[in-house]
């Protein structure tokens, strides 16, 4: 395996290369959930991967089966700056991105704890106020059936997530629609992290 959460983020464009040298040229290949190279290079590689898979025709627009991600998504959802930078140039308008449950990228980075992407995704146009679908699948109880913000999946992360989400918020300029000091969290229901609900070890990505 190439890329992985167990392997340190070193660039594996050598490999890469001599794959492409011996003939192998199926870099689309999916495994079991969906997942090609470039989803894996994007969730746990480095830039560098991501330009070199490209260069043997890598597609980006290669959905997961479960929540129809590309490979933008992954890097969103693990906190990988330097390949979701590097991904964002190889599509027309990902701003605009959604996956199978309505969430544009916004969403993703909230309910993953990755403040560090807000930034880049709200001056790329990424919709603040953007609604998920109203759906039961891949999603927490907590947000079944609901349609929500990006704000409202870090509020659903508990007390200290939507913290940092609201602070991200108005470094950029922004204030989110709930004040933390107005919410009680005593009567808040909310997953601990992400993660850390069943249902997230089914998703599948």
């Amino acid at each position: 395996m190439l890329f992985g959460s167990s392997r340190k983020p070193e660039p594996q464009t050598e490999l890469i290369e001599i794959l492409a040298c011996n003939s192998f040229q199926n870099f689309d290949a999916q495994d079991t959930r969906g997942w090609t190279a470039l989803h894996r290079a994007a969730a746990f590689g480095t830039s560098d991967d991501v330009k070199a898979l490209l260069l043997m025709k890598a597609s980006v627009d290669v959905r997961t089966h479960n929540l129809q991600w590309t490979p933008l998504f992954c890097a969103v959802c693990f906190s990988n700056l330097e390949t979701m930078q590097e991904l964002w140039t190889c599509y027309n308008d990902p701003s605009q991105t959604k996956d199978l449950r309505g969430w544009n990228l916004l969403h993703v980075a909230a309910a993953a704890g990755n403040f560090a992407a807000v930034p880049f995704l709200l001056k790329k146009g990424v919709d603040l106020n953007g609604i998920s679908q109203a759906t039961s699948r891949f999603v927490p109880a907590s947000l079944a059936s609901l349609s929500v913000k990006p704000g409202y999946m870090a509020r659903n992360c508990g007390e200290e997530s939507y913290g940092a989400w609201c602070e991200v918020l108005r470094s950029e300029g922004y204030e989110p629609d709930v004040s933390p000091s107005t919410i009680d969290w005593m009567q808040e229901e909310y997953r601990e992290k992400f993660g850390g609900c069943e249902c997230c070890e089914t998703w599948g990505f």
